[in-house]
């Protein structure tokens, strides 16, 4: 997806990341990670609205800085997030020269091609631990939608992150079995799902709805699921 697309889409996706179960739950377990490892400073590569690193800095005043594709959207988060920093970035052709203990890059790896260079540029900016979430199965028609070039397996990964000096510390197949049911639903019609859910601020009763499900999400197993989360460290010299 190009940066126009990216600008149009932040105008009508807060609503369904700011309400939908499971972005909430990711930022749930990136927070929980984050705060046992207590980092200084902490990027975040993909950042959208920045509900992730408001949430973040309520946790612990730690330094924040977040990158996107769209200008548009990290125009709103200087206003919401003075404390914060944002930057302009394509992951995929450049790095930031700045350097960060944690870097978190969530839902962002499926949506590029070159996932390489992305990895290259990531691991340039991290010093301590790389953070990542990517979907895991089949790429559903939501899915393609929203950009999905790929999906991943704890084998592609893996190999990913050690051909750039890295090492898996933990890693999670989560969701399984409500968030995998809730998946293969909103795709039994992914055109009325997107309309509903993706493509405008949530009324009273989504919110609502999107709350209940929020609450069966705490039931979900950390395997067999269709969402990875992986925790990696830094293990040898960046030379690059």
């Amino acid at each position: 997806m190009k940066q126009a697309d990216y600008d149009q889409g932040w105008s009508r996706w807060s609503g369904m990341v700011d309400h939908s179960p499971a972005p909430f739950h990711r930022r749930r377990m990136i927070c929980n990670v984050v705060q046992s490892i207590a980092p200084n400073s902490v990027l975040d590569v993909g950042c959208g609205n920045g509900a992730l690193l408001g949430q973040l800095r309520k946790k612990k005043p730690v330094s924040c800085t977040g990158v996107d594709l769209s200008e548009a959207v990290l125009a709103l988060n200087r206003s919401r997030f003075p404390h914060v920093q944002f930057h302009l970035l394509d992951i995929s052709k450049a790095a930031l020269e700045s350097t960060f203990e944690v870097v978190i890059c969530s839902e962002v790896l499926e949506h590029i091609d070159d996932v390489q260079s992305a990895l290259r540029n990531l691991r340039k900016m991290c010093t301590g631990y790389l953070l990542i979430t990517v979907p895991r199965g089949p790429v559903f028609p939501i899915d393609k939608a929203m950009g999905h070039v790929r999906h991943f397996t704890k084998e592609s990964l893996g190999s990913l992150l050690k051909s750039h000096g890295l090492e898996i510390l933990s890693f999670w197949e989560w969701g399984f079995p409500f968030h995998t049911a809730y998946k293969y639903f909103i795709n039994l019609r992914p055109n009325e799902s997107l309309q509903r859910f993706a493509a405008r601020e949530y009324s009273f009763f989504e919110r609502l709805i999107s709350k209940v499900v929020r609450g069966l999400f705490y039931l979900n197993l950390s395997s067999n699921g269709l969402q990875i989360v992986c925790l990696a460290r830094v293990i040898a010299t960046n030379t690059e």
